[in-house]
């Protein structure tokens, strides 16, 4: 989110030549969120924020196409996170004032042998 598109590639594909099997574990910013943030809970407050501390989200994916994002850099999605999924999971029962915002997922993923190391996904 706060670094630029080249440099979390690079740190993925670095991923990719750790040993076999070796996994990450990260957040990223919603392309989707931030194209219209009025359409998904706290994200324009969100942008907002960080942009007023100085750390505007300067990176962002789809959440449709990440996965193959991942797959052509050489990694395998283990699982894939969405807020409200984890909103379910974890906050459930909360006295409804604990909505995270819909700004950002979490993707499990390690290295595969299936693809190769030389395809990025521009």
């Amino acid at each position: 989110m706060y670094l630029e598109k080249e440099s979390v590639e690079q740190m993925l594909r670095f991923v990719t030549k750790c040993k076999k099997g070796s996994s990450i574990v990260f957040d990223y910013c919603l392309q989707e969120s931030v194209q219209a943030p009025n359409k998904y809970y706290g994200a324009k407050e969100m942008l907002a924020y960080a942009k007023g501390k100085g750390e505007p989200y300067k990176t962002s994916f789809h959440s449709e196409n990440i996965v193959e994002n991942l797959s052509r850099l050489g990694l395998k999605t283990k699982r894939h996170y969405t807020s409200k999924e984890l909103q379910q999971q974890y906050l459930q029962g909360y006295n409804g004032h604990n909505k995270l915002a819909e700004i950002q997922a979490f993707i499990h993923a390690h290295s595969s042998d299936e693809a190769t190391l030389s395809q990025t996904s521009r």
